[in-house]
């Protein structure tokens, strides 16, 4: 009876191993700034995949719909994910994007020819983000929308 028992603890082991090394070997979420913490947001559609920000590079079987960043000079690196197959599987793309605390930044897709870039949709000051965080002047000023270019289309 006891020899019966001993393959099911061994592959219950085995079970719980494989389990611990795999969460073990997955990155771990990306830094982030708390929510107290002055911070601008980054906000992505599913046609837009990140694969990392500044030096951290994050797990490519995420998505990350939006991320919290510090105010400041960022490069973010994208995959295209949207329904275009000529532009699916195409290098990574990098964009700099320079953001303020209270911020928000909407990025979508244009795919232009045979290429795809990043492109911020919208750029938008943080619902309630003033009331819980002490704002300046010029944090609280958006800058005028920039008119779209009619040569792309947006995914």
């Amino acid at each position: 009876m006891e020899s019966g028992n001993m393959p099911r603890r061994c592959l219950w082991f085995l079970v719980v191993l494989s389990a611990a090394c795999g969460l073990l070997r997955c990155t771990p979420v990306p830094v982030q700034p708390g929510k107290a913490e002055p911070y601008a947001l980054v906000v992505l559609p599913q046609a837009i995949h990140v694969l990392g920000l500044d030096t951290q590079t994050f797990d490519p079987r995420w998505y990350i719909q939006e991320i919290r960043v510090i105010p400041g000079l960022h490069s973010l690196r994208f995959a295209y994910e949207g329904s275009s197959p000529q532009h699916r599987g195409q290098q990574p793309v990098s964009f700099l994007l320079g953001t303020q605390a209270g911020h928000q930044y909407v990025f979508e897709p244009k795919t232009c020819g045979i290429s795809w870039r990043p492109a911020v949709a919208e750029h938008t000051l943080i619902v309630g983000y003033c009331r819980t965080h002490t704002c300046t002047e010029d944090e609280t000023r958006v800058p005028p929308r920039i008119p779209r270019t009619p040569k792309c289309n947006t995914d």
